[in-house]
């Protein structure tokens, strides 16, 4: 369950099958220390299957995520009431991000075989 609101947004971070399996941590810019970790999954999308690491419930802000090593890859901004989609940029290493068009109702099951719409 993908939980935004008012002061919530959601982060799907694409991947590739190289990670399936393996944690991605973030953390808040102000925060460092209070880091959050999901795993990388594979899920079963309209076109086959998509591997994806989804934080489905976070305070709205700016949020740095992590490399492997602990160092910051890149930073991406977690609006509340959307989810937030980024894919990594194989040459730079940074992250493209898209948001959902217009806020999601508070409590939304995210399918991935039903694409959500991007801005």
């Amino acid at each position: 369950m993908i939980n935004v609101g008012e002061h919530l947004g959601a982060l799907v971070l694409a991947s590739n099958e190289e990670r399936s399996g393996t944690e991605v941590e973030i953390h808040p810019v102000s925060r460092p220390d209070a880091r959050t970790h999901v795993w990388v999954l594979p899920r079963e999308g309209r076109d086959g299957i998509v591997y994806a690491a989804i934080f489905p419930s976070l305070e709205s802000g700016d949020y740095a995520i992590l490399n492997v090593d602990g160092s910051i890859a890149d930073v991406v901004s977690v609006p509340p009431t959307r989810v937030t989609y980024a894919a990594g940029r194989k040459r730079s290493g940074g992250f493209v991000v898209a948001y959902c068009a217009g806020p999601v109702p508070s409590t939304t099951l995210i399918d991935l075989a039903t694409p959500l719409r991007f801005r």
